[in-house]
């Protein structure tokens, strides 16, 4: 075991099987609900003719990358949930990725 192991090595990222479960829905809809958003508004972009409607696009756009960033998030972190099980102390004790995760997934 490293220095850097605790108590809660050897636990899986997201203990819980309905938090999983419902982190997969959440990732792949925000994935791809907002790239559809995000297409449409971007494609519509061009074809407004009012300043209003522009700048409305143009947030709409914003706010469908970001929610589809979150959604990249959640998919990334729930698939090395999958990938690394109970071995992710091992595997991220080095970057300190791993204390942002479990700060944002702690209850």
């Amino acid at each position: 075991m490293s220095d850097e192991c605790n108590d809660i090595c050897g636990q899986r990222l997201i203990g819980s099987y309905f938090i999983r479960i419902v982190a997969w829905v959440v990732g792949i809809l925000a994935i791809l609900l907002n790239g559809i958003s995000l297409f449409n508004n971007i494609s519509t972009i061009s074809k407004c003719k009012s300043e209003p409607a522009l700048l409305n696009n143009g947030l709409i756009a914003v706010i469908s990358s970001g929610d589809l960033l979150m959604g990249l998030y959640i998919s990334v972190i729930v698939f090395y949930d999958s990938y690394y099980g109970t071995k992710y102390c091992f595997k991220w004790s080095l970057n300190g990725f791993r204390v942002t995760l479990v700060l944002l997934l702690v209850p």
